[in-house]
């Protein structure tokens, strides 16, 4: 039998992230959509709308909610479906606090259901080939480590993402996924130095973030802007036998928006002591999201493909980060993490 699905809301996450691969998964079943918005019926007219989030959930009985709804929302719908007796894949930031987060955790625990943050960028191509560079060792010991998810956005827009709302912002946007490749990549730091504020014009919320994160031999710089209207360097890596830069965004997301549009093979430039080598991607792929929770909720797990499953302990990890970047851009100082003890 399939999984029932139902995913609450129906904005650009919904419709980008989630809904293509969900309904290119046969291991998945969508049974409703919990949405005001009138279009949704055009695109899937099997499946049953509802306005609300509760209502839907007495009208179709999902064995699995994705939760893509506004960052203030996600705590409130997560204990909402748990407590309804399912299992819950919800978009990054899990929830606004690491307290809540934990709370979440252990109501899942206690309900042993799977409690799913949406970490999909562990599957672009940029940070899949990073990983193998330096797990190979390509440019040794790494001591530095730059990424950037800058954009040129260079006015506010009238959206719940950009309103002066706790929770808003682009901090809130980009820093999860920055923060938790961070994680992926090289465990939990110590200490945190940070800038958070908004930098264009009448914006209600912050829209600039640099965020540099302390290691016992590693530093770690992570930020975004809205006036980059160039190529962007998206990770600058160095290590002390090379260096590895790459120029620009994975496709996959552009891929749906216009999936006309013509695609530039990607490539990671290492340069060493012999010299430069263009290594090119071999593609990401954010179907393998949603192939990893199949396998973890019905299936026979082949070996290791749950365990690329993100954990709720993971972002619990990144928002304690988040929590201790927030302060130190606040009082203006180095700020150490204190990481919540696990459940």
């Amino acid at each position: 039998m399939p999984i029932k699905v139902a995913v609450f809301g129906y904005g650009l996450s919904a419709k980008v992230f989630h809904l293509p691969y969900l309904s290119a998964n046969t291991a998945f079943l969508l049974v409703g959509i919990s949405t005001r918005q009138s279009d949704v019926a055009q695109s899937y007219p099997n499946v049953t709308v509802a306005p609300t989030p509760a209502e839907l959930l007495q009208r179709v009985e999902p064995d699995l909610v994705v939760i893509t709804t506004p960052n203030a929302t996600h705590a409130e719908f997560a204990e909402l479906a748990l407590r309804a007796g399912c299992h819950v894949v919800i978009e990054k930031p899990l929830c606004l606090d690491s307290t809540t987060a934990t709370r979440l955790q252990s109501l899942a625990a206690s309900r042993r259901k799977h409690l799913v943050p949406f970490f999909n960028r562990r599957w672009d191509d940029d940070f899949m080939a990073l990983q193998q560079l330096i797990a190979h060792n390509r440019i040794g010991a790494v001591r530095l480590f730059h990424s950037r998810f800058d954009r040129f956005r260079p006015h506010a827009q009238a959206r719940w993402k950009e309103n002066a709302e706790f929770g808003s912002g682009v901090f809130w946007d980009l820093a999860p996924h920055l923060i938790d490749q961070m994680l992926q990549l090289f465990g939990k730091p110590s200490t945190v130095t940070a800038d958070i504020r908004p930098i264009r014009q009448q914006s209600p919320c912050a829209d600039y973030f640099q965020l540099c994160f302390e290691y016992p031999s590693l530093l770690v710089h992570l930020g975004s802007s809205p006036f980059q209207a160039g190529p962007v360097l998206r990770f600058d890596v160095h290590g002390e036998a090379g260096s590895a830069q790459i120029l620009g965004f994975d496709p996959q997301e552009q891929r749906l928006r216009e999936p006309q549009r013509a695609e530039l093979a990607r490539h990671f430039a290492v340069n060493t002591a012999a010299g430069q080598q263009m290594v090119p991607l071999l593609g990401g792929d954010y179907s393998q999201f949603y192939q990893a929770v199949a396998a973890a909720l019905v299936q026979a797990p082949a070996a290791g493909v749950t365990d690329l499953i993100p954990t709720v302990q993971q972002a619990i990890d990144g928002l304690c980060c988040m929590e201790a970047a927030l302060q130190s851009s606040k009082q203006q100082c180095k700020i150490s993490i204190v990481y919540n003890v696990p459940v």
